[in-house]
Order: C-alpha cells, then structure tokens, then sequence
C-alpha cells in the first residue's frame, strides 16, 4: 500500500558517534589556496614607495615593506609617506633599524639599555649586542674549517693560502688559545685578512706565531635571545616615535654579521613584543598547508624570493606561481626597487608589477600580507576534506600544460625523468572538467611533485594520518596503471585496472596489489606523485578526476522507520514478504538509479522486511546526495546493514546532514532538520 502522506509515518533517528575526536566544526576550516606576497626591502625612495603603493591600492591590494627603523633617510617627508603606506593597509615590517643584527645606534635615549640583558656594551648611542659565548667544544663541533696562523695585531696571516677557501660569509675566526672570536674586516689577499671585534670596532690581539684558528659563519654566531629582543624594541621604539604602528614581522637583513634562526625570533620577539610572522635565511619554513610545525615557528620562517618580479618576466613569474599554488604552496616576491639590475627599468617593473596582479585577481589568487599569510597557514585549520591533487582543468598561465603537473624532474643521481601522458581538454570526468592525460605505452604519464630533488615544492597541503585517494581510468583489457606517492624516502605503490571503454572510478580499497592504505606520517610536508602505465596491452590508458584527501570519519546510523503497509501492531511490521525476497538490492531502476552492486546469498535472518534506501544530503533542497546506502528494514523498524545485524555507515565528513529514506513502494521522507554528524 503506497503511504499517502508523510504523517502516517514514525522516523526515529539517533547518529552514534566514532571514537574519533574532533574538535572543529567544518565552518571553522579554510581552504587550501595557495598565493603570493610582494615584498619590497630596504629603505627606497618615497618616490618609488607613493607610486607603488598607488598601484596597489588601485586594485584594492596590499604589499609589504621591510624597512630599518633607525635609518637616517627616514625623514618627515619619509615619516608622511610610512603613515600612508600603513593608512592604506600595506604592512611595514622589522628589518632591524640598521640593516644589521651585532649593533645598532639609537637616536633615543641610551638609557632604556643601560643594564638590558642584551647588550654587552653602550658606546656614545652604539648599542653592541651580546652573543652567545664560543669555546672550543663548540667551534670542534660548528666551524667549517680550522689551520694555523699568525697574529699580529689585528692582521691575519697564513703562508698556505687558508684564506682562499672562504667566501664571504666565512667571516669569524675564534682562537682558543685566546679565546676570543674576531670578524674579518678585509679580504687582503689568499694568505692576509685584516679584523675586527664582533661589532666592527678597531681591535688589538698582539703578536703571536702559529695560532690555532677555527672559522665560523654567520650561521654558526648566535644573538642572545635578549639581544635579538632588543633588536627589535628599537625597531618598535623608533615606530612608535613616528607615530606608526609597531611591527609584528621581522625580516633577517643580509650582510655579514649573525643571521637568526626561527626559534629565536619565536622566543625572542612572539610573546612579549607581539611579533607573528618573521623571514630567516638560515632555516626557511617550506610555506605549505599543513607543514610539518613541531616547534610552532615555521611562521617565523617565511623567506622571500620564490618569484623574481624584479628580474623575470611576466611569462617566468605566471608560469612558476601557477605551478607553486597548484600545490598548495605560498609564494613571496622578491624586490629592492633600485637594487641591482631591473628588467626594463622601473618603468618595465611597474608594468609587470600590474600585470601580474590583475593576472591575481582574474585568477583567484589570493595577495595577502606577510602577517596574513602567517595566520592562514600556521595559524588556521585547513579542511582536511579538500582534495589537494592539482585540478587537471587548471591552466591559469596558459602554457598548454595543466599546473602542478611536471613534464620532468631530476633526481639526486643527476638522472632526468619524462613524463609522456598527452594532456587532453576534451575526453575527461566532470569533476576534471573533462581534461585527462593518455599515454599509449609503458611509461610514465603524469607527476604532480618537485623539479629537482633537493627543492621543497612537492604537493603541499597534505593531511597526516590515512588518506584517501581516487582516480578514474579509461582503456582496453590488460591494461593497468600504477600510482606511486613518494612520502619521505619510502614508495607506497598503488595498481588499477585502466581496461574499460568508459570511465571507471578508483579508489585505494579497490588497489589490485594488496596495497589499500594511504598513511602519511607527522613529519612530512610534502610528497611527489609519480602515475604510470604499469601494463600495456592495446589502446590508450587514461586516467582523470585525481582526489586526494583526509579520509572521512565512519559513522554509524540508527535509524528506525515503519513502513504503513507493512505495519502490523506494537511497533512491528510483516515479514510475510520473505518468500519472494530479491537477492540482490531493487534501486538500480528509476527513480532511484542506485548502481551498486549488493547482494545476498541467503536472507541473513527471519525478521526482515524489506530492502531500504538511505541517502545524505547537505541541502534539503539538494539533488545529489553526499553518500548513499542501500540497507535492510527489520520489522521492529531498525535500518541495518546487509549483514542483518550491524547498523549502516557512512564515510563523510564531520557535519550537518539531511536524512532520506526510500522504500520501493512507499513515499520518500525526509528528516525536517538536518542530523548532526559530529565527534566528541
């Protein structure tokens, strides 16, 4: 008897929870959007800053500017034109006040350093920042090479030619037999160098013949964390007396003097002074969703010069950003205005500065700060229910090959791979719009990772713990492809049938040998992607509609419904039906249109009633559903699973869910409020 109307029907639904915990609702999340930042360095001329700034603005876009805080150009005029750059939200960040981290001088008064932990000695308005002390143990343990020598003074002198070995940056000695760590002030020539105390003051060793030296870089010369600490109060003090806001980024400056690691800025400059965001050279974060972050500092980390808009051309910097954001990366610019050599001059470097952020804008790249992009990445929890595997549809630099896809790579051997798949826009899955790659051989068809081995622009983005991976292939009998995920140093290899004529969706439990889970380790950041035609026996393989996502949470569903022709009386319905059960479910038909492809051998016991339908939907007004199940009504009203007994489940993401239920011959219900689909 067909249900006539909604009321005569009792649905009783209860969601028991998994033993997963989770902590956020799906709202919470951000998206996995790679972008980019232009940075600008240094103190340039106001000139340059206005017009800069005003083409920003002009699109409603923001930059950032290292500045030195203590620098004499930093005039009224100068002042006038920081205050608009901060008015019109650009950010101005820390690039220590002298563009050097051993000293500084003040135009405050010295006295708010006198007894600071971290300053070893005030000179007139000189701050000399402390370091942290080097004995023997340590340059054993950190110098990069060690000789004799001979002292006079503060000359240097090798008859071996030790100098000639050092680059610039090679600029400490520490003789243990003085102990005491000097700079060098002058390259003489290979055998003579010329120094000075740590803070470039004139210095006097005495004479001594065969000295015993170690050389230290500017990696291996720390700061205090007190001296970095007051680094950057001058920087906030000198801000605060031009009436700016003070900086929350701190950006290590160039030059040979100690360069400053994460952790340090972190302990230095993030609790006490409200530092967020920082860029070293000596340990830069990789700028990926979901880097591997023990320490919470990678945010400290964010180094410049991933694009070159100073010296590239738009072609360059299109094509290197697409294929960096495909993968979930974040991509700082690189810029001093008048240093060094400008392709096509200022006015060239405007024009590519403006063509390149309407490229942004057109394709929804996202520009943001240095201090935003900190948030976001390092800050924020990105949707691990985001597929993360480049779009094959995505070709934002219009060079004929969809981004986040390589056509090469080398490896640490030197060895050069090629991938071969002939990338195609019209012969696809929907979710790929319709694009694929094919390959009619034995070979590799498409990599999603790095160029060169040492790089760190793998996909990005990735989700620790077991993931889930789908893919569709097309193709002829005997034909099959493998999926190799490079995580860390291990190979985890997936294989899949490619031998239908039509589209055929994949996923790791269907993998055919014996490899069906996904798990990616705590400390990876990213991995590389290798699909190849494994088996070749006719035709072309193709493959489409790659997603690679946290695999969902299982919930279980009970659910009781009766059914008004069935009903019989005392919350019971009929099983007198048993005789003619189909053994193989009966909502392949319309309107259902449910192809799966459960059966049974046997009715698994005597109180079913009937094959039911249940469906999810995010939307009550929604025509596909999120997930579907096909299950058993018993006559006490409870939904189970094809077995008889277990309730059925549902792999889906932790949220809001409408509820339908179907019957062969009754009318569809529907839950009048979403169910909530959540993790204690």
């Amino acid at each position: 008897m067909i249900l006539q109307s909604l009321k005569y029907c009792s649905i009783f639904l209860i969601i028991i929870l998994t033993k997963n915990i989770f902590s956020q609702t799906y709202s919470n999340y951000v998206k996995k959007q790679g972008g980019v930042c232009f940075r600008t360095d240094d103190n340039q001329p106001i000139t340059k800053y206005n017009e800069y700034s005003t083409l920003f603005s002009s699109y409603n876009q923001k930059f950032t500017c290292a500045i030195n805080f203590g620098n004499d150009i930093i005039t009224t005029d100068y002042i006038s034109m920081l205050l608009n750059l901060q008015n019109n939200e650009h950010e101005i960040m820390d690039h220590t006040p002298w563009h050097r981290t051993n000293y500084f001088t003040t135009k405050l008064s010295v006295d708010f350093y006198q007894g600071h932990l971290g300053v070893e000695k005030i000179i007139s308005n000189k701050i000399l920042l402390k370091h942290v002390p080097v004995d023997l143990n340590y340059a054993q343990n950190f110098s990069k090479r060690n000789g004799i020598v001979n002292i006079s003074n503060n000359i240097i002198s090798s008859g071996t030619g030790d100098f000639k070995l050092f680059e610039k940056t090679d600029c400490y000695l520490y003789f243990p037999n003085l102990d005491k760590l000097v700079f060098i002030d002058e390259w003489i020539n290979d055998n003579t160098v010329k120094v000075d105390d740590l803070w470039r003051n004139s210095i006097s060793l005495g004479n001594h013949q065969n000295i015993k030296y170690y050389n230290l870089d500017v990696k291996n010369v720390h700061l205090t964390i007190d001296a970095i600490k007051a680094l950057a109060q001058e920087s906030i003090r000198m801000a605060e007396y031009y009436n700016l806001n003070p900086p929350t980024a701190w950006i290590q400056p160039g030059g040979y003097f100690p360069q400053i690691y994460r952790n340090e800025i972190k302990s230095a400059c993030e609790s006490e002074l409200g530092y967020i965001a920082g860029g070293v050279f000596t340990d830069p974060s990789i700028k990926v969703f979901n880097e591997f972050n023990p320490n919470n500092d990678k945010q400290f980390g964010m180094n410049f010069g991933d694009f070159r808009e100073d010296i590239w051309s738009l072609e360059e910097c299109k094509t290197f950003i697409a294929d960096r954001i495909a993968k979930h990366k974040v991509l700082m610019g690189h810029s001093h205005f008048a240093w060094g050599e400008l392709l096509g001059g200022w006015d060239g470097f405007m024009e590519r500065t403006e063509n390149l952020i309407q490229w942004c804008i057109e394709n929804d790249i996202p520009i943001r700060t240095y201090s935003e992009w900190s948030d976001i990445l390092y800050f924020q929890t990105p949707d691990p229910y985001q597929n993360i595997f480049p779009n094959l549809s995505a070709d934002k630099d219009n060079n004929n090959y969809p981004d986040g896809y390589l056509q090469r790579s080398r490896s640490s051997e030197g060895i050069w791979t090629n991938y071969e798949g002939i990338w195609t826009t019209n012969d696809g899955v929907a979710q790929s719009e319709y694009c694929s790659f094919s390959l009619n051989k034995l070979g590799n068809i498409c990599y999603v990772g790095r160029e060169y081995h040492y790089q760190e622009d793998g996909l990005g983005g990735i989700e620790k713990g077991e993931n889930e991976f789908e893919i569709w292939t097309k193709g002829s009998p005997g034909n099959f492809i493998e999926v190799d995920f490079k995580v860390g140093n291990n190979h985890l290899i997936f294989k899949f049938p490619a031998e239908s004529h039509d589209w055929t969706l994949y996923k790791l439990n269907e993998s055919v040998n014996g490899s069906n889970s996904l798990t990616i380790p705590e400390d990876i950041s990213t991995i590389d992607i290798t699909i190849s035609c494994s088996d070749y026996y006719s035709g072309s393989v193709h493959v489409s509609g790659m997603k690679l996502y946290k695999k969902y949470c299982e919930f279980e569903l009970d659910t009781k419904i009766f059914l008004e022709g069935a009903y019989l009386q005392e919350n019971e319905m009929s099983t007198a039906l048993l005789s003619h059960f189909p053994m193989e479910q009966p909502f392949k038909l319309k309107p259902w249109n449910y192809d799966s492809s459960e059966k049974i051998t046997e009715i698994p016991n005597l109180d079913i009633t009937d094959w039911i339908l249940v469906s999810l939907f995010c939307n009550f007004n929604d025509i596909i559903p999120k997930a579907v199940k096909v299950g058993f009504l018993k006559k006490d009203g409870k939904i189970v699973d094809v077995d008889g007994v277990s309730n059925l489940k549902f792999n889906v993401e932790p949220g809001n869910y409408f509820i339908k239920i179907q019957h062969r011959n009754h009318l569809s219900i529907m839950s009048s409020e979403p169910m909530h689909f959540v993790i204690d």
